[in-house]
């Protein structure tokens, strides 16, 4: 994760150079659900483009190689897409002296609607332990 911070920057910078819209990170909080959370790489002005960059020796390589978004992260995106409510998120992975992977990740309403019922069940499983 510190190696993530320290290059997110750099790396959103390669993302608005190769995608052309200019985006600052970003905390989002729901007003429907209280819980419901975001920290987003970064969103355009605009609010119509948003980006997860992805820094890592592993989520890059696996990445190149299979030119799909590990499982691992598609509730991240999905979550992120719900927060944002856009039809996709830009998923950019980058390492210094190798070529930028951008993939453009549609959004899935079913996925949606299960992982909020999911979050929802979460939240309210953590207020029953907090009494």
């Amino acid at each position: 994760m510190a190696r993530g911070t320290t290059l997110e920057p750099e790396a959103r910078r390669r993302y608005e150079e190769i995608s052309g819209p200019s985006v600052t990170p970003t905390c989002l909080q729901s007003n429907k659900y209280e819980w419901q959370l975001a920290s987003l790489d970064g969103l355009s002005t605009d609010r119509s483009t948003v980006v997860e960059t992805k820094v890592g020796d592993s989520v890059y390589k696996k990445t190149a190689n299979t030119r799909q978004v590990h499982k691992y992260y598609i509730g991240q995106l999905q979550h992120i897409l719900a927060m944002t409510n856009l039809p996709y998120i830009d998923f950019c992975c980058w390492l210094r002296k190798l070529p930028e992977i951008l993939l453009r990740i549609e959004r899935d309403d079913s996925y949606i609607a299960r992982l909020i019922a999911a979050e929802k069940v979460f939240w309210q499983q953590l207020l029953t332990q907090r009494r």
